[in-house]
């Protein structure tokens, strides 16, 4: 890392910094001599859609779980679950994929030797390294999640699947009960005229024995 003295770092007793270079928050329209015909007080220009930010930290493999530094850290291919912004999902193309630079807003203040950075560069990679870890678990449960969700979804199409034929059979048991009320008085009806045709048919084979009982003593009084 390329040695830097404290005047790189601004601090709170520089006066009239340029806009780009005022840390976020740092108000200095309060000071005593602001208000003086002298030092007016200071507007920030027209807005252009960007807020200032703090230099931009090195590329940082997400993939990695160590504390190593990023020079040492082997290449890990980037997940293929989608990922929060700054990362983006590489194409299956995209040979020259590179992890996206993280940005962090950190305030620059005089202590912050190189020293101190190297050891804040430490601890926000061990931040990043455990932000990966925790992105690994949620995608892990996302998964089972998602698994079990599938599952659900199987089990309620297989039911509705069964809801379908049991309400088949209930139709189909419906009709053959109406089948079964129609035949039952189509029985019941000849039973009544089997009744009915009792009598009449008993009357009948009195008469035909009564007139074979005649036609037998016709034929013996005829040969006499």
């Amino acid at each position: 890392m390329p040695q830097s003295s404290p005047a790189d770092f601004p601090t709170r007793s520089s006066k009239k910094r340029p806009w780009s270079t005022r840390l976020l928050g740092d108000d200095d329209d309060d000071d005593d001599d602001s208000s003086s015909d002298d030092n007016p007080p200071r507007r920030p220009p027209p807005s252009t859609g960007l807020r200032p930010h703090a230099p931009l930290l090195p590329a940082t493999n997400y993939r990695t779980l160590t504390t190593a530094p990023v020079s040492e850290q082997p290449y890990a291919p980037p997940p293929r679950y989608p990922l929060p912004y700054p990362f983006r999902q590489p194409a299956d193309d995209d040979d020259d994929y590179e992890p996206a630079r993280i940005t962090r807003r950190l305030p620059i203040t005089a202590h912050h030797t190189p020293a101190n950075f190297n050891t804040l560069f430490t601890d926000t990679t061990a931040l990043h390294n455990l932000v990966a870890q925790q992105d690994a678990t949620v995608a892990a449960q996302r998964l089972f999640v998602m698994s079990a969700l599938d599952e659900n979804f199987d089990i309620l199409n297989e039911t509705e699947a069964l809801r379908a034929n049991h309400d088949k059979l209930k139709k189909e048991n419906e009709d053959l009960l109406a089948e079964n009320t129609r035949l039952r008085g189509e029985h019941a009806d000849m039973s009544w005229k089997m009744d009915n045709i009792k009598p009449i048919a008993f009357q009948l084979r009195r008469r035909i024995r009564q007139l074979e009982s005649d036609l037998e003593k016709a034929r013996a009084d005829a040969h006499k």
